[in-house]
C-alpha cells in the first residue's frame, strides 16, 4: 500500500512539475490526449481532480471521447464520465444527458454523479426521473444525489418511492430504502409526522434510527439519550398511536 501511493504521488507531482515548466501552448503536447487522460483516471478521486483541472482545454475535451467509447474498460468510461462533471469542458452537457438515456446502467449511474457538479435545478430533474430507473443502483444513486442537493421539494416523490414495488424483493425491503429514510429524516417537518410513525410500525427496522432522529428533531420527547432504540420506538408509537395512526 505505501509503494502504491508512493507511485500515485510520483506522477502527481510529475504532472505538477511538467506542467508548471511548460509554456501554456506546449501544455497539450506532453503526452498524447488518451495516454495523459488515461494515466490521470487512474489516480484517486482528490489526485484525479487535481490533474484534470491542469490539463490543456483540447486534452479535457477527451474526456467527452473516453466517456462514450465502448472500447474502453468500465472503469475509464465512469470516471471519464464524472471527470466531465468537475472539468466541465465545452459540451459535457449533452454527453452527460447521452449517459443519461444510455441502456448501460453505469453510464446512467456515473451521469448522475456527474450531474450533480452542475446546476442544482438540472440536476435534480435527472435525479427526480430516475427514482424510476429499471437499475436499484441507478435509482439509489439518484435518491443520494436528491440528498446531497437538499433536494426538499421532492420530499412527497421519496414518501412515495420508500413504498415503491421494485424497491421490494420478496416483501422484503431494499437497501434504496434506507436511502430514501436517511434524506427523509433530514427534510421532514411535523407535517411527516404520520408517515415517520408508518415507519415505525413496520418490519423494516434498519429504517428506525432514521425515522427516531426525524421525530426527535422535530417533535418534543422526554427520554433521555442512553435510552434504547427498542424503547424509543415504543415510546413514539405509545404516544402517537390513538391519536396518529
Amino acid at each position: 500500500m505505501k509503494s502504491l501511493l508512493i507511485c500515485f504521488w510520483g506522477i502527481l507531482l510529475f504532472f505538477d512539475a511538467a506542467y508548471a515548466a511548460l509554456p501554456q501552448n506546449s501544455r497539450a503536447q506532453l503526452f498524447s490526449e488518451k495516454e495523459g487522460l488515461l494515466m490521470a483516471l487512474s489516480l484517486p478521486l482528490e489526485n484525479r481532480k487535481v490533474v484534470l483541472k491542469k490539463m490543456s482545454q483540447k486534452q479535457k475535451e477527451y474526456l467527452k471521447v473516453l466517456a462514450l467509447d465502448r472500447h474502453q474498460s468500465l472503469q475509464v468510461r465512469w470516471r471519464a464520465l464524472i471527470a466531465l462533471g468537475f472539468v466541465k469542458p465545452r459540451g459535457a452537457k449533452k454527453v452527460i444527458v447521452k449517459a443519461l438515456r444510455s441502456r448501460e446502467w453505469f453510464m446512467r449511474n456515473a451521469a448522475l454523479l456527474a450531474a450533480s457538479y452542475f446546476e442544482r435545478d438540472w440536476a435534480l430533474f435527472w435525479a427526480g426521473k430516475l427514482l424510476d430507473d429499471k437499475a436499484l443502483v441507478v435509482r439509489t444513486a439518484a435518491v443520494d444525489v436528491i440528498k446531497k442537493l437538499k433536494g426538499r421539494e421532492y420530499k412527497a416523490l421519496l414518501w412515495k418511492k420508500l413504498y415503491y414495488h421494485k424497491n421490494f424483493h420478496k416483501g422484503e425491503g431494499l437497501w434504496i430504502r434506507k436511502h430514501i429514510i436517511q434524506a427523509l429524516s433530514e427534510f421532514s417537518t411535523r407535517a411527516d409526522k404520520v408517515e415517520l410513525l408508518r415507519v415505525l410500525r413496520s418490519k423494516d427496522r434498519k429504517l428506525y434510527p432514521y425515522a427516531i432522529s426525524a421525530l426527535e428533531r422535530i417533535m418534543p420527547y422526554s427520554y433521555n439519550a442512553r435510552t434504547s432504540l427498542r424503547k424509543k420506538r415504543q415510546y413514539w408509537l405509545h404516544k402517537y398511536f390513538k391519536t396518529a395512526l
